[in-house]
């Protein structure tokens, strides 16, 4: 009877364990990646428009943008039209990531809920968090000031945000139509 060598048994043994956690691994990976991304939701259209305005002054910025990101993402980079800097990320009501955000929400069919932040001049001016309907623009108006200033600037943020896929298609168009 032939029997196999001390040193080709534990070769035998490491490729036996070797296949199985790779099959494991690859069957593990293959099952989870699209739950992952399923998790996420459909895509969503976030516009934002943006205006700061200094009593002081009188001058008035104002600064657009529009996105598509999933729910809990932020864009790669936040828009930095100097001075006002800003980017909103939404959460859909059946992203796990959203946790307790919809805590008071009794009905959040057809919602999102909407996180901001706006920089001006390198400084955090404010962050509001809202809940919208999908599609209908939200307008939130906010006076404050920094520390040291004695004049409070003014500030309104618009934000809409869709998972409508004509709308998202509409934006690719309009942005691959002007170049961007």
């Amino acid at each position: 009877m032939l029997e196999k060598s001390v040193p080709e048994m534990r070769r035998h043994l490491a490729g036996v364990v070797a296949a199985v956690v790779l099959a494991t691994g690859g069957g593990l990976a293959a099952w989870a990646g699209p739950a992952a991304s399923a998790a996420n939701g459909a895509p969503i259209l976030v516009s934002i428009k943006v205006t700061a305005s200094d009593p002081r002054t009188h001058e008035t910025h104002t600064a657009a943008t529009q996105y598509v990101v999933h729910s809990g993402e932020l864009p790669a980079e936040m828009l930095d039209k100097q001075p006002l800097a800003f980017a909103c990320k939404p959460y859909l009501p059946e992203d796990p990531a959203a946790g307790n955000r919809w805590r008071n929400i009794s009905d959040a069919t057809h919602m999102i809920f909407i996180e901001c932040e706006l920089w001006d001049g390198g400084k955090k001016a404010f962050t509001p968090s809202m809940v919208a309907r999908d599609g209908r623009p939200v307008v939130v108006k906010y006076i404050g000031r920094f520390p040291g200033d004695t004049e409070s600037r003014q500030y309104e943020m618009e934000v809409t945000a869709t998972t409508s896929r004509t709308a998202i298609e509409a934006a690719a168009q309009s942005s691959s139509g002007s170049g961007g």
